[in-house]
């Protein structure tokens, strides 16, 4: 699925996104990839998987759309 991140707290490490098809769908940092800290500034292009909780839907595999292709360093744990 894709859509734009809505808001997120950096500090209680969770937030909301506006899916491009009208839902409104919970993520948490845990869900976030391929980012070593892990946050999302308001309106910024996201790509993700949806995951049923207790709670209802859950945004996981989160990527942001657009840094595919963005050469990010490998970490100690990656070599």
């Amino acid at each position: 699925m894709t859509g734009k991140c809505k808001w997120f707290n950096d500090k209680k490490g969770f937030g909301f996104f506006s899916g491009d098809d009208g839902s409104e769908v919970f993520v948490h940092y845990s869900g976030i990839v391929g980012m070593r800290f892990k946050t999302l500034a308001e309106a910024e292009p996201v790509e993700y998987d949806i995951v049923e909780c207790d709670k209802g839907v859950q945004a996981t595999n989160v990527r942001i759309k657009g840094l595919e292709n963005f050469p990010f360093p490998k970490t100690i744990s990656e070599e």
